[in-house]
């Protein structure tokens, strides 16, 4: 089945929701079955040692307002694999597209890649299904593709400690692609339009479309950008190690969770979830803001061409330590940087352009929605620190595709702009 229009992406989706039989309860966190605390309480981990864990962790940077950062931490060294199938047909592009459910999606199901998954979820340690189409992002070469793309990228560096996907694009004819139940074809421009509704499009997919959005389109190397990273790198090291979570400085940990102290932050809390998937039932910890996360990018004329004013600052499980996100980041008071952009104290005439609200990774977070909004500035009325930059859309472009160099909210941002016709 192939779609063009968003009427009938979201009637197929809702008929999607209507035949699903989910059901998400929760538990404490000493409920979780198959899950466990380390002798010392420095880990809470699944017994197979396969899909994440949680820790304590401590960060020391220069660069943080408190010197020192102590939060929990989700620990996933697997490399997951998120691709997107596509192909071309009478010489339109089409997205497979599959309505998963995630137990901290919003509304339970989304658009999602075709494929989505951890090591340890295709590797079926789970003992469930089979990772459909997991095939054809392992052993590409076995398939007739006219274009295969393939990159490590960083995920949500603030909540994972040092988690990257490799992101794929695969594009085959169509005759060579079986569509299951739950997935269905659709077009590009369609796609576009849903990128600027709320809360449809997954955290993985909008990754992925940042750059697949963007294959035949214009990029700029940008050397000077690259050096300027590498020298915020270099200049303020970051340090990190784990420590027991008693220890965690303003955060409370008890059988029900573990919680922030103070207002902003997050708590793990635990979920039971009943599914129709790979798994019919599981038990996870997951990971819940108190707040709602807020990111703005601004734009202006810079020397005759529109730019974008980006914003470095170390993050927290990175371990290339900085990265380059939106303008402003409101995430929580944890990560606050000592050198702001002056227009954090002072009112600046912004023109605003859009706002679309997208949930974070519905799979490791619980209903974490954040706010993404775009203004027209004028630059000369901006006094920025040397954490600023402004680059082309085609420098970003680039940057988007080198490992560690674009935060995963920068790029949510980055296929908002490519589906924006303002």
């Amino acid at each position: 089945m192939k779609v063009n229009s968003t009427k009938e992406v979201f009637e197929w989706l809702n008929l999607k929701k209507l035949e699903s039989t989910y059901k998400v309860s929760h538990v404490l966190l000493t409920e979780l079955l198959k899950w466990k605390f380390s002798l010392k309480a420095t880990e809470l981990y699944h017994e197979t040692r396969g899909f994440f864990s949680v820790k304590g962790l401590f960060v020391q940077n220069d660069a943080f307002a408190a010197k020192e950062i102590m939060q929990p931490i989700l620990n996933q060294p697997e490399k997951g694999m998120v691709g997107f199938i596509r192909t071309i047909i009478q010489d339109k592009l089409y997205y497979l597209v599959q309505a998963k459910f995630e137990p901290g999606n919003p509304d339970l199901i989304q658009l999602s890649p075709t494929v989505q998954a951890t090591v340890s979820n295709y590797s079926q340690i789970h003992g469930g299904l089979k990772t459909k189409y997991i095939e054809y992002f392992l052993k590409p070469d076995e398939f007739p593709y006219n274009l295969f793309l393939k990159y490590e990228l960083t995920e949500t560096a603030s909540r994972f400690y040092g988690k990257t996907n490799y992101n794929c694009i695969i594009e085959l004819p169509k005759e060579n692609i079986k569509i299951y139940e739950n997935f269905i074809l659709i077009e590009e421009d369609c796609l576009k339009e849903i990128m600027l509704f709320d809360n449809i499009i997954n955290m993985n997919a909008r990754s992925i479309l940042s750059i697949a959005f963007n294959t035949n389109v214009f990029k700029k190397k940008s050397s000077e950008t690259e050096i300027w990273l590498d020298s915020l790198r270099k200049n303020f090291p970051t340090r990190r190690g784990f420590k027991i979570f008693k220890d965690l400085e303003n955060w409370n940990f008890s059988d029900n969770e573990i919680v922030s102290a103070g207002e902003p932050g997050f708590q793990i809390t635990g979920l039971n979830v009943k599914a129709k998937r790979e798994v019919k039932e599981w038990f996870q910890p997951i990971l819940r803001n108190k707040n709602l996360g807020h990111y703005a990018l601004f734009s202006g004329l810079v020397d005759n061409e529109i730019k974008y004013l980006i914003h470095a600052y170390p993050e927290v499980g990175t371990l290339m330590d900085w990265e380059i996100g939106p303008t402003i980041v409101q995430l929580d008071d944890f990560s606050r940087l000592e050198t702001h952009l002056f227009i954090d104290d002072q009112p600046i005439k912004k023109e605003f352009r859009y706002s679309v609200k997208h949930s974070e990774e519905g799979g490791r977070f619980y209903q974490n929605i954040s706010k993404y909004d775009f203004y027209n500035v004028n630059p000369k009325k901006i006094e920025a620190s040397k954490l600023y930059r402004w680059v082309t859309f085609a420098e970003l472009l680039s940057l988007n595709e080198i490992k560690g160099a674009v935060t995963s909210e920068l790029r949510t941002m980055i296929a908002i702009l490519s589906s924006s016709k303002s």
